[in-house]
């Protein structure tokens, strides 16, 4: 076996690149791993953080620690710092430590319990959420995927999600996308139209609660979250409650029509889309007011989306023309990627073969 950068040990783990959970320890009892733990690449102390594992009948809770050789513990001086007292396993390459220093089982991971991988290189920890990136081309991605399955199976689970028959209140809860959903869904189930109460007025009367409810990131800052509000305050004041719903002269088509050509979509496009792709074909998918042949179309005429997942496929040469195609793909990384199912890709399969 040729030595190998702690970095790399911490990937294969990361990435579950591995035939199994279930390990022999060097007292040659059973491990098998339940929570692989969160991989800390910023803060000091063990490398994966809150893991959980069966050990000897015991579900055992806390961080697991990796390192080439197992005396690297001691090199490390790691039984001298309190930040690894919670350590739950060591997961080496080489074991020249004699078990008994050692408070927690220590598992040596065989060249046959990894899996075969060309996707590791320098920097591919931090920087790249797709493992198979730099071995892909768009020719074979698109040979690989139907997109129409993933889309269809994109659509139910979002029509699913849906929380109420109400499309107006699950358009404001939208307004949170992925970042500020718990917020937004808040505001639809406590706020209502009818009371004459603004969404402005609710949100500063309901100030407190607001604010635990926030999530910051840089992409959704207090100025942001400003402009989600505004948006938010013209939406429910343009669109009646009369105008979500579906009848013998107003279809789902005609609903997005008339939306669609509204000033206020016009003026909030980003989030107009996102609405759409999002919350109103998976609702209207539900309430079998559009079928999927028709969700199809419409999302091949809208505009594809832009984000940092769909961002980093682009780099690799995978990019979308509309909206159909940028769904597919950020089904692929949420439901494959994201998830480290590399055995359950096609795509990943045939490059692990």
């Amino acid at each position: 076996m040729k030595k190998e950068s702690e970095a790399y040990i911490q990937y294969i783990w990361a990435n579950k690149l591995l035939k199994s959970n279930v390990f022999r320890c060097t007292e040659n009892r059973q491990v098998e791993i339940l929570s692989w733990g969160l991989h800390n690449l910023k803060e000091n102390g063990p490398d994966f953080k809150f893991a959980c594992i069966r050990y000897q009948g015991l579900k055992w809770y806390g961080h697991i620690e990796v390192h080439q050789k197992s005396s690297d513990w001691l090199k490390h001086c790691h039984h001298q710092d309190p930040q690894y007292q919670n350590v739950i396993l060591h997961v080496v390459r080489v074991n020249d430590s004699k078990d008994a220093v050692f408070s927690f089982p220590t598992i040596v991971l065989q060249d046959d319990a990894i899996l075969p991988n060309r996707f590791y290189s320098k920097g591919t920890l931090s920087k790249s959420i797709i493992l198979c990136g730099m071995q892909i081309s768009e020719s074979i991605f698109k040979d690989k995927f139907i997109f129409d399955q993933l889309l269809s199976a994109r659509m139910f689970r979002k029509a699913n999600e849906i929380k109420t028959l109400d499309l107006k209140k699950e358009s404001i809860s939208g307004f949170g996308k992925n970042t500020n959903v718990f917020l937004f869904r808040y505001i639809a189930d406590n706020w209502h139209y009818s009371a004459g109460l603004s969404i402005l007025e609710f949100i500063k009367i309901n100030k407190q609660t607001v604010e635990k409810l926030v999530v910051t990131k840089n992409s959704y800052g207090n100025a942001r979250m400003n402009q989600v509000f505004k948006a938010l305050e013209a939406f429910v004041l343009q669109f009646c409650p009369s105008f979500f719903i579906i009848s013998p002269l107003q279809n789902a088509t005609k609903i997005i029509t008339n939306f669609m050509r509204s000033t206020w979509f016009n003026d909030n496009r980003s989030i107009g889309y996102f609405l759409l792709i999002n919350i109103w074909l998976p609702f209207f998918l539900r309430m079998n007011s559009l079928n999927l042949k028709q969700i199809f179309a419409l999302l091949v005429s809208f505009p594809r989306e832009e984000n940092t997942i769909l961002s980093q496929w682009k780099n690799y040469g995978i990019s979308s023309n509309n909206a159909f195609e940028s769904q597919a793909i950020l089904e692929i990384y949420s439901q494959l990627c994201k998830n480290k199912k590399c055995l359950s890709c096609p795509l990943g399969k045939e490059l692990l073969s």
